[in-house]
């Protein structure tokens, strides 16, 4: 890190300690808020650092991913003092999307780091499923986190590389997650208990007619009588 950058970021940290400090001491913060408004204070302008040190060379695209945990650090803590209901059903998924956030801008910035998507639809994925499972009664979360997983490497699938070309590898998890996720409903939904029966009874009848078929093909191959060799 160049010296200009560290005392971008130790003075941004110092400054921010200063007008805490004061405020508290003016009287316009209590114990309730004090400890609150600290981190929350301390961690969106830890991530804001980051940030500032991303904009300034875009080569540190690793900063991306300490800023936005970090912010997201801050604004979880902060939606928990003013709004803690709020926080509590959608505190999972604030942390989590905007973490996903982080390493889609990696992709967004430079598109060979394509490896960036796959943490980044995960963590994504699993914003959703912690924001639906709040809903009461919602029991799909299994179906919806194998859903988002194939549709991250189907989106993976479809992005080029280098050379113009597109990659094959991400279309074989893309499918196996997306049977994964008719499974998954299939199986919430109790549908399965109506697929297996079925199929089992569409497996014997051909076995029953096959027989049949083959035998009747046979027959329509077999020269008619009374022909032979001459």
């Amino acid at each position: 890190m160049k010296q200009s950058q560290s005392q971008l970021i130790w003075g941004i940290l110092l400054i921010a300690g200063g007008i805490f400090f004061l405020l508290q001491s003016l009287g316009f913060l209590t114990f309730g808020m004090l400890s609150s408004l600290f981190w929350s204070t301390m961690f969106g302008l830890g991530g804001l650092a980051f940030l500032v040190l991303f904009t300034r060379n875009r080569e540190h695209w690793w900063s991306l991913i300490p800023a936005f945990v970090l912010l997201s650090i801050g604004a979880l803590i902060l939606l928990g003092w003013m709004m803690p209901r709020v926080a509590s059903a959608v505190g999972g998924s604030l942390f989590l999307g905007g973490m996903s956030l982080g390493f889609w801008l990696i992709y967004l910035n430079d598109r060979q780091h394509w490896w960036a998507v796959i943490p980044g639809g995960v963590l994504l994925t699993l914003a959703a499923v912690a924001g639906l499972d709040n809903i009461p009664g919602f029991r799909g979360g299994g179906a919806i986190f194998f859903l988002g997983l194939s549709a991250t490497f189907g989106f993976l699938a479809l992005l080029p590389i280098e050379s113009g070309e597109r990659m094959r590898w991400p279309v074989i998890p893309a499918l196996v997650c997306l049977v994964l996720a008719v499974m998954t409903s299939a199986l919430m939904t109790s549908v399965l208990n109506y697929v297996w029966p079925l199929a089992l009874i569409g497996f014997g009848l051909y076995l029953l007619l096959r027989p049949k078929q083959a035998e009747s093909e046979l027959v329509e191959k077999s020269p008619p009588k009374g022909e032979g060799v001459s």
